[in-house]
């Protein structure tokens, strides 16, 4: 049997091969943390110094580290082709060029704050990530523009999920089951069948903040819409998918326009021009939902006369929406719909 004496020798041995090895680690991490360090606090007016370095590494990454090793690593970075400069005045360092400019990254940011299905858990996480992108001068934090806290989002917070499960799949031209759902006046969502529906999923679009995925029901040759955040129990089944070219009217592949016109309410209907007067105060309005491609006609007393080529359901959409501000002249259909809409509701509040 060993001695209590050799035992100890062989533990301190133990000890010693495991401090060599957590050192030998460390060492190699240490010019990934460096470069970490620098992505995520300097720029040309935010120079870190290499005490500056040594306080943030212990800071983010809980290791102790020297100004010699960060010397030495600094200069195999730039030796690398990493734009690292250095301000001889204050001693510091900084990245000058990363994957990300501040405007890149803020562009990012503002894509995510737009997006009401994503949570706040969920994106206080993609805000972490976007942060060693950002610069120094363009930190998101939970406070920056109003914050995360506070944002406002839809109840549908696992449609951040089935938008990561539906892309994934179609990558890999899988097709997919699940259940489509309707709210009930509990405000919770109830599944329209027991059955689930497996589909060939084409396509996801995002139309004015809401996500619509484009597929085929599995037998079927239309084309078919549904609503992402109305969707749930998604399965991948091990089948493939059929190609879309055996889809009515996607003989050429996917169209995003086709599709948007004939199957998201209030986009499709019949192309057409239509004639519009509306005030002046509502022209951002327009161009915001019918983009720049409209003419001016006339223009007097506070109100333009415009000339719109639009689907006549958007445009049906848009005028209800501000009929205290607009009024149709053209064509004669549309212009009778909206009458007829509001005869029935000047009815139904007599």
């Amino acid at each position: 049997m060993e001695d209590s004496a050799t035992k100890k020798k062989i533990k301190t041995n133990e000890e010693a091969a495991l401090a060599e090895t957590d050192s030998t680690t460390n060492k190699k991490l240490l010019i990934i943390y460096i470069l970490e360090v620098l992505q995520k606090y300097s720029d040309k007016n935010h120079w870190l110094t290499q005490a500056d370095i040594i306080e943030m590494i212990k800071q983010d990454y809980g290791m102790d580290s020297e100004r010699k090793a960060i010397s030495r690593n600094l200069k195999l970075l730039i030796d690398h082709g990493y734009n690292i400069e250095r301000n001889e005045s204050v001693g510091g360092y900084c990245l000058t060029e990363t994957d990300f400019s501040p405007e890149d990254v803020f562009m990012l940011w503002e894509g995510l704050m737009a997006s009401k299905y994503i949570s706040a858990e969920e994106m206080k996480g993609l805000v972490n990530k976007l942060n060693k992108y950002a610069g120094s001068e363009l930190r998101l934090g939970e406070s920056y523009y109003g914050g995360i806290i506070n944002r406002y989002t839809y109840p549908e917070t696992h449609v951040y999920g089935n938008l990561k499960f539906i892309l994934t799949e179609m990558a890999v031209n899988k097709k997919i089951s699940f259940k489509y759902n309707k709210y009930t006046s509990q405000k919770t969502l109830c599944p329209i069948s027991d059955s689930s529906i497996r589909v060939n999923p084409y396509a996801l679009l995002n139309v004015d903040n809401e996500y619509y995925l484009a597929a085929a029901v599995e037998g079927s040759t239309q084309m078919s819409c549904y609503k992402v955040g109305l969707i749930s129990d998604l399965e991948v089944t091990e089948f493939l998918s059929d190609d879309i070219t055996t889809i009515i009217g996607y003989d050429k592949g996917f169209e995003p326009m086709k599709f948007v016109k004939e199957l998201i309410p209030g986009y499709g209907g019949t192309v057409t021009d239509c004639i519009v007067r509306v005030s002046e105060d509502v022209i951002d309005d327009i161009m915001a939902v019918f983009g720049e491609d409209f003419k001016i006609i006339s223009g007097e007393d506070g109100f333009l006369t415009l000339d719109i080529t639009t689907g006549d359901e958007k445009m049906y959409d848009w005028a209800i929406r501000h009929a205290d501000v607009s009024e149709v002249i053209e064509p004669a259909a549309l212009r009778f719909r909206i009458k007829e809409y509001f005869d029935r509701m000047c009815w139904k509040y007599r």
